[in-house]
């Protein structure tokens, strides 16, 4: 009898965990496509190195597509976020960075989303802010948000270390498919 009672109650548990990872597998897809190549993380990295200094301005001006930057992340993902995240795509919408992907968790797997802001304080510093995020149709409590962003200003800013000696960053600025980034020569 007890035994009874026991797949009694755990049938619907697991019928009601089964229907949730069910509703995971959705979530939010990306406005656009967005081609990943490898040319396309070339380009980028061709970029970053060929640019100049304005003659007039001392201003440094680097323009990034969505295409770069998603191919450059695709490429080098491997290494290191792949088994968490996978299919990658960045875009630039005006004033914001979403990073959409599939997050992959112990037993679920769902497309997620991440909006981001990017503003530079006055010594230069990338800040971002994470606005929202989604992990498949349910958005990721606001507590976790401001860590998120805590770790990802960390990862700028170890990724901009050789820079910072060299060049002060100015300003960011996100236009539907494009980045903009000013930087100075200190």
């Amino acid at each position: 009898m007890k035994k009874t009672i026991r797949t009694m109650v755990w049938v619907p548990v697991l019928v009601l965990m089964v229907g949730m990872a069910c509703q995971f597998s959705g979530g939010p897809t990306p406005p656009r496509v967005v081609p990943v190549s490898t040319e396309q993380a070339q380009n980028l990295s061709k970029t970053v190195q060929s640019v100049k200094p304005d003659p007039t301005s001392g201003n440094i001006n680097i323009t990034v597509t969505e295409a770069q930057i998603t191919s450059y992340v695709v490429q080098n993902l491997r290494e290191n976020y792949e088994p968490i995240l996978s299919n990658p795509v960045i875009v630039f919408q005006p004033n914001q960075v979403e990073l959409y992907g599939t997050i992959q968790g112990d037993a679920v797997a769902a497309n997620g989303r991440v909006v981001m802001s990017v503003i530079v304080d006055e010594q230069g510093q990338p800040l971002v802010t994470i606005r929202e995020a989604n992990f498949g149709p349910i958005p990721v409590p606001s507590g976790l948000l401001s860590n998120l962003s805590a770790a990802i200003d960390r990862s700028i800013s170890d990724a901009m270390k050789n820079y910072r000696a060299d060049y002060k960053l100015q300003s960011i600025r996100f236009d539907t498919g494009i980045a903009t980034i000013v930087a100075t020569k200190k």
